[in-house]
């Protein structure tokens, strides 16, 4: 009869199921960390953020198609800023890859609750959140974003346009 190993507490989520905390050998390229649940066993070496920007805007529910269109590109720019400013940053966009969200939403494929969990496994794998919030509006699917990243204990940076608090919250983390 084999026994199971020890479980241990994520370092970087804190589930408390991980049985290979430590005990996989990484890949070229990246390393490990010890007791990390599965999820977190083989980390990039690079920092890795993820994008959280408004969709809709002040707008909500109202907000239509063109509406969308023109904040994913305001944040699709500001993302290109920020790889031009920080290229070994591995930036998750979410307006990056909103045609087929978009899509299966408009025609019943997806509702918000299921993006946002989508969302937030995404999250999950990122070592930051960057919240991007060009009018100072933080809608609803930012803040669950925000409250996602908290309950993770991730570092978090808040902007409106300015590169500075993404370079202070890279520092700290580099640290």
């Amino acid at each position: 009869m084999t026994s199971k190993p020890e479980l241990a507490t994520c370092t970087n989520c804190g589930r408390d199921d991980c049985r290979l905390a430590g005990r996989v050998k990484p890949l070229p390229g990246y390393t490990t960390f010890p007791f990390s649940c599965w999820r977190h066993t083989f980390k990039r070496e690079r920092i890795r953020a993820y994008l959280s920007h408004p969709i809709r805007g002040a707008k909500g529910a109202a907000a239509t198609h063109e509406d969308m269109e023109v904040n994913n590109h305001r944040a699709i720019e500001f993302a290109a800023r920020v790889r031009a400013e920080f290229p070994s940053l591995d930036l998750y966009v979410p307006a990056e890859h909103d045609e087929f969200v978009l899509r299966a939403y408009e025609n019943g494929y997806l509702c918000e609750r299921g993006i946002l969990a989508v969302d937030k496994i995404i999250l999950a794998d990122r070592d930051i959140l960057i919240v991007y919030s060009p009018d100072s509006y933080i809608g609803g699917g930012v803040k669950v974003e925000i409250e996602e990243a908290q309950r993770l204990h991730k570092p978090i940076a808040f902007t409106t346009d300015s590169m500075q608090p993404i370079q202070s919250i890279l520092e700290s983390f580099i640290r």
